[in-house]
């Protein structure tokens, strides 16, 4: 399998994504919108195409399916896409939607989730009877996870010498 990326707006899929219709191509190299370059980078031989929209439970696009090459009784006898394998890729593509956005809550919540335990750690640090130096380790070693942070710094402030200095 190759990875391929495409502008929003290139090529089949980029129509679908934009205008939110279901394409059905008997014949891709006959589609001024078909691409044939990724056929020429990925040595596949393109002849049929059924493509749409993947929504959300909010209606938003979050996804493009695509079918490529309906097959037939052999090599050379590759048929178009049926009005029933649109039926069939529609309620496919409607549990594909269900199944991304639940799958984005669900990082969305062990995202939560981490920034929350991070937060009860400072706090629990803040409260114990901890040294500075381990006080101010467990912040900077737990304030990253509540921020999306690379790192974090503890600058003290030094006023007889009027600067900040990290310990």
């Amino acid at each position: 399998d190759v990875d391929i990326r495409i502008p929003t707006t290139a090529g089949i899929a980029g129509h679908v994504y934009t205008s939110g219709e279901v394409v059905n191509i008997p014949n891709a190299y006959e589609d001024s919108r078909f691409n044939q370059q990724t056929d020429l980078d990925t040595g596949y031989r393109t002849k049929s195409i059924l493509c749409l929209p993947v929504y959300d439970s909010e209606n938003n696009t979050v996804a493009v399916l695509q079918a490529i090459n309906k097959l037939g009784q052999g090599e050379d006898d590759l048929p178009p896409f049926t009005d029933l394998d649109v039926q069939c890729v529609e309620y496919l593509a409607g549990q594909v939607g269900v199944i991304l956005r639940n799958t984005q809550l669900f990082e969305e919540a062990r995202v939560a989730k981490r920034k929350v335990e991070a937060l009860l750690d400072i706090v629990r640090s803040l409260h114990s009877d901890m040294g500075i130096n381990s006080l101010l380790f467990t912040i900077t070693e737990r304030t990253p996870a509540l921020v999306e942070a690379d790192r974090c710094t503890v600058f003290l402030v030094d006023k007889h010498h009027n600067e900040l200095w990290s310990m």
